[in-house]
């Protein structure tokens, strides 16, 4: 059995985690985070292949800011060619070579990497690249689609070569696939940029708005007019190339076979106001959990009340009647879509250490997490337990601490209205709330900062123990407060 994932075999050049993104009205399930470094030159954002991947036989597409390309492997095994195309016939295109150790710098951006191609596909593609260079096209996107659709590509949604622009054919792709001679192929969509795909795929929006202007700057005139415009921040713009910053990722778990497969997940789907709200708080969202597997009654005895202090102060008083009050809450969880969701299917172990970001001193991943008991549907059926995540850290401060708040990820689910008021088992509760994430080591942490429920040192052991059976191949750690 082997004992450590091997990259190579998956064709990346190191380890990559992975999670579902939006991308406005569609959720894109699998984005392969690619924790690469970018550089900036000549007011690009770039990214080496060999970072990325660790061989030299893929076909991608390159969604940049604002290009897109087309990069299939050459057949002497020693790079690449990529099909650049330019928009409104301004020039013809061309194919480049990138070779390795030769700066070997693409877009960064969002990649699209074709899978499961037959021998055929990427000699066909180079022949359609070498056909077609010199040709002009109304936009660097149509370009690339027309080397595809002669090559032999198709989708179920939309004619390739009718495609215009970058935001559409992802859309297209989504939607209707990607075929080579008529069968199914698949794609992996590999995030290269520090942004959400979600922001990343806006700046193209805006981009491709930008496309006459940004051609007018190239006249002598409109260079003239953007100079005399932009010459008050030109101080400000950074001298050089500019390298961001790595985040730690923690180590790939162990190529087993054994990982269990059994945990149902799912994500709020948020209407058109929360889809534009989105656009300013950032990818706020709350993700579900269901695990039939254990009993939520072998672990935890009592369900747990909201704003629980017999004494409140002042501050939770007025988190309980005006910022946090059950109309507030129940507003907001509408807006985040709490009561539609995108299936994201059956996951597994493996897919949820990878789903959760690494947290460090350097980049704060943690997330709320809110433990309920599910009552079982039948006699014979024992109850469930699902689980609510909220990521905390997403962009504002401020907003980032409301929409992550306990009592909105719970919805004020039924509590006791008294001390000695009995559970009621025939309703979901609460039974545990706290703080969850993922050391640089790979260890799963749990702690019960929660104020607003406030688990104590017994409900924190047993969230310990319940998600130690959850999820066996993960090393689960309690927090000690």
């Amino acid at each position: 059995m082997r004992n450590q994932e091997s990259e190579r075999e998956r064709g990346y050049a190191r380890r990559f985690e992975y999670r579902p993104e939006f991308l406005f009205c569609n959720l894109v399930k699998k984005v392969i985070d690619a924790n690469v470094q970018e550089r900036t030159v000549n007011d690009f954002r770039v990214a080496r292949v060999e970072d990325v991947f660790d061989n030299y036989n893929e076909t991608f597409i390159v969604f940049g800011r604002p290009n897109t390309a087309l990069v299939t492997a050459l057949p002497d095994g020693t790079g690449y060619q990529k099909f650049a195309a330019y928009s409104l016939w301004r020039k013809a295109a061309h194919i480049e070579n990138i070779t390795r150790n030769s700066g070997s710098f693409l877009q960064s951006g969002i990649w699209l990497r074709l899978l499961n191609l037959p021998p055929s596909a990427q000699e066909r593609v180079r022949k359609e690249m070498d056909k077609l260079s010199g040709e002009k096209f109304r936009t660097c996107v149509n370009g690339t689609m027309q080397v595809l659709e002669s090559a032999g590509f198709s989708s179920k949604s939309k004619k390739l070569s009718a495609i215009t622009w970058p935001y559409q054919l992802m859309s297209v792709l989504l939607e209707g696939g990607l075929l080579f001679d008529g069968e199914p192929i698949g794609f992996e969509v590999i995030r290269t940029t520090r942004m959400s795909m979600e922001e990343y795929t806006r700046g193209i929006i805006l981009a491709e708005i930008a496309t006459p202007y940004r051609h007018f700057k190239k006249h002598p005139l409109g260079a003239k007019l953007h100079g005399m415009l932009t010459a008050p921040f030109r101080g400000l713009k950074p001298v050089g190339a500019k390298k961001s910053e790595l985040a730690e990722v923690a180590p790939a778990l162990p190529v087993e076979s054994d990982y269990l497969k059994d945990i149902q997940v799912r994500v709020t789907a948020a209407p058109l106001p929360g889809r534009m709200l989105r656009q300013l708080w950032g990818p706020h969202a709350l993700f579900e959990a269901m695990i039939d597997r254990i009993s939520a009654d072998d672990y935890f005895q009592k369900a747990l009340k909201p704003f629980s202090q017999e004494n409140p102060g002042f501050a939770t008083r007025v988190k309980k009647t005006v910022l946090f009050s059950k109309p507030v809450i129940w507003l907001m969880r509408k807006i985040m879509g709490a009561s539609a969701f995108h299936e994201i299917g059956t996951c597994s172990e493996r897919d949820i250490y990878d789903m959760l970001r690494t947290h460090s001193e350097a980049s704060e991943n943690k997330y709320n997490i809110v433990a309920v008991r599910k009552p079982a549907s039948k006699p014979k059926e024992k109850p469930a337990t699902r689980l609510i995540i909220s990521r905390i850290t997403v962009r504002n401060k401020l907003v980032d601490w409301i929409l992550s708040k306990h009592v909105l990820v719970s919805g004020y689910l039924w509590s006791p209205g008294e001390q000695n008021q009995q559970t009621d088992k025939t309703k979901p509760y609460v039974v545990w709330a706290g703080e969850l994430w993922k050391d640089p080591s790979g260890k799963i942490i749990c702690s019960g900062n929660s104020g607003t429920y406030r688990p104590g040192p017994a409900e924190d052991d047993a969230m310990a123990k319940f998600l130690q059976a959850a999820l066996p191949n993960l090393k689960i750690e309690k927090f000690s407060r």
